[in-house]
């Protein structure tokens, strides 16, 4: 064969002019020969890169719903009443769109449906196709029912705060609804996350859980109640706060991770509350906390917990009742009336497997007295959060030794994250940060935390001259700085300093609103490794408007894809490039795809 008609089958084979975003000139399909198996892999990438984006911006919210009715997962219509709206089209169900191949193997990838989500409006044959879809493989389970408060009506409102008139409203039927489909498939559940803004919404969905006979593959439970409003001494709605029944009958033996925000159990009977690596504790009122007692068989019972997290939650009450609720029914225990904690009390417990703490919202002396008792001897990563109080007395028991230990708490840490402390006592603070000598990785918010924080950290000698000698670094280690409400100015001053005494910041993150100037961004940019912000800078859009007519795609671009997903001339312009054979719809569909 000569050299010029290779070349001209080569152009054959590869597109014209040998370009792949065309079709070749035999009209074959080049994506169609991709093996099944590979495809069916994209397609998995695919719809976990676009899980990992935010699905909403809720100032865009409207912008990205269109009315449209809805279809059966045959094409057929709905019996359900059609809607107004609907959100960004799925990734999954984008590519059932593309074309006949495209649907026929996302359709037959059980996993690529196994996620299960309730959001306003309310779809439920979308949640029975997906459930079908996916066959028996393990399902994750989300159900979001807190609500906009530029959204919500206030009648609805006023009924969902009372118990009795919330089970007459629309949200509380369509919940109902969307329970009983999943109750069926619990025992393929492997995540299951409920949100509310009622606590009669969440009180259904605990009814519902305590009503499957088990869960033998769950791993993840999160129940989120958000609630505005400060901390309160009791638990409301009263006529909620006893429970007589148990979630899963207490079977759950794979259960790894929990996370309970204003939401409360029967501590005392939820023996399945074990085998956890992450526990996260969150906004209980104090007469609805677990005791002492139950709190620690939780942690007992959890011998590879890894995070540990208590945000206005924790065992109820203080030393005195924690001895109370550990001799409940133990004659030996009764007589013991010794408060000082030791590794041998009865009050003390050793994590050894624990290296996430994350404390907030709590009184100073509640936390150390917790402290006193939890012996966290590898715990690395610390995340505290306090407001309102004077938190120096925190800061020294973090800095010193404990009754349960020899080593500081602060001693460990590695990555200490501090949104709020309220202390200005100096010498604490030179106490604290000299003992954080292995700190690589600082997160301060200085909305919440004094600037003592930073002018010791860049020249401790100039703030307390009687404390700090000449030529002291505090964390000597840290490499990565991460600020919000700090300016440029003082972030460049950090920088410079750090780096002429020789223990130089290599990354450095500011909050997106921060006051951040041209030039200082430029030198902060030449002088680090990373110089970024938060909610990412790197989001802008390329210049390169794709010369020559050919269409480039970017297929991390999530706003590319909701874009063919709403532009049937865009989707015919790529399908006509690559050859492919759309799929024809005629109907304007709600969620479905299309046969």
């Amino acid at each position: 064969m000569s050299d010029a008609s290779s070349e001209s089958s080569s152009e054959s084979e590869s597109g014209s002019n040998g370009n792949p975003f065309f079709a070749p000139t035999d009209g074959r399909c080049l994506i169609n020969d991709l093996p099944t198996e590979l495809l069916s892999q994209i397609f998995m990438v695919g719809a976990a890169a676009n899980a990992d984006e935010e699905k909403f911006d809720e100032d865009d919210e409207e912008e990205a719903c269109r009315s449209c009715d809805s279809l059966s997962d045959s094409g057929s219509e709905s019996s359900e009443q059609s809607t107004d709206y609907e959100r960004e089209m799925d990734f999954e169900l984008l590519v059932t769109r593309v074309c006949k191949r495209w649907r026929e193997v996302a359709i037959a990838i059980p996993s690529l449906w196994s996620t299960i989500v309730y959001e306003e409006p309310f779809l439920i044959d979308k949640a029975r196709a997906y459930l079908e879809r996916s066959q028996d493989v393990p399902l994750t389970i989300s159900i979001d029912c807190s609500l906009n408060d530029d959204l919500r009506e206030e009648e609805e409102e006023e009924d969902l705060e009372d118990p009795e008139s919330a089970k007459t409203t629309e949200q509380y039927a369509n919940l109902k609804a969307f329970l009983d489909l999943v109750h069926s498939h619990s025992s393929r559940w492997r995540s299951f996350e409920l949100m509310v803004s009622f606590y009669a919404l969440m009180q259904l969905g605990l009814e519902t859980l305590a009503s499957c006979p088990s869960a033998p593959m769950l791993e993840v439970l999160q129940l989120y109640h958000y609630e505005d409003g400060e901390e309160v001494a009791n638990f409301s709605p009263a006529q909620l706060k006893e429970q007589n029944f148990i979630l899963f009958h207490g079977n759950a033996p794979r259960l790894s991770q929990v996370a309970l925000w204003g939401v409360h159990l029967d501590w005392a009977k939820s023996g399945f509350l074990a085998g956890l690596r992450d526990l996260e504790l969150a906004y209980h009122a104090p007469d609805v906390r677990p005791s002492y007692r139950d709190f620690l068989r939780i942690l007992r019972a959890s011998p590879e917990l890894t995070t540990l997290t208590l945000c206005q939650s924790g065992p109820a009450g203080y030393p005195v009742e924690w001895l109370q609720s550990i001799s409940e029914g133990d004659s030996e225990a009764d007589a013991l009336v010794e408060l000082t904690p030791t590794l041998d009390s009865p009050l003390s417990l050793t994590l050894s497997s624990l290296s996430n703490l994350v404390l907030a919202f709590m009184p100073p002396n509640y936390v150390i007295a917790l402290l006193d008792r939890l012996h966290v001897p590898n715990v690395t990563s610390l995340a505290l959060d306090f407001e309102d109080d004077d938190y120096t007395s925190v800061l020294e028991h973090m800095s010193s030794p404990s009754p349960v230990s020899s080593k500081p708490l602060f001693a460990g840490i590695q990555a200490l994250k501090i949104s709020g402390m309220p202390c200005t006592d100096v010498p604490t603070l030179c106490r604290a940060l000299s003992t954080l000598q292995n700190v690589m990785s600082l997160n301060i918010n200085f909305f919440h935390v004094d600037y003592i924080w930073l002018a010791l950290l860049e020249a401790p000698e100039k703030v307390h001259r009687t404390t700090v000698t000449t030529g002291t670094v505090y964390c000597p280690r840290l490499n990565t700085f991460t600020t919000t409400g700090l300016d440029s100015i003082s972030m460049r001053d950090l920088v410079e300093s750090r780096e002429r005494q020789g223990y130089p910041l290599k990354h450095v993150y500011m909050g997106v609103d921060d006051d951040v100037t041209g030039e200082d961004r430029d030198w902060l940019r030449e002088h680090l490794e990373t110089f970024d912000f938060f909610e990412g800078s790197d989001g802008d859009d390329d210049d390169d408007d794709g010369s020559d007519g050919v269409l480039e795609i970017d297929v991390d671009d999530q706003d590319f894809i909701a874009e063919m997903a709403n532009n049937p001339e865009l989707m015919a312009e790529m399908a006509d490039q690559l050859g492919m054979d759309l799929v024809e719809d005629d109907d304007d569909q709600e969620w479905t795809d299309s046969d």
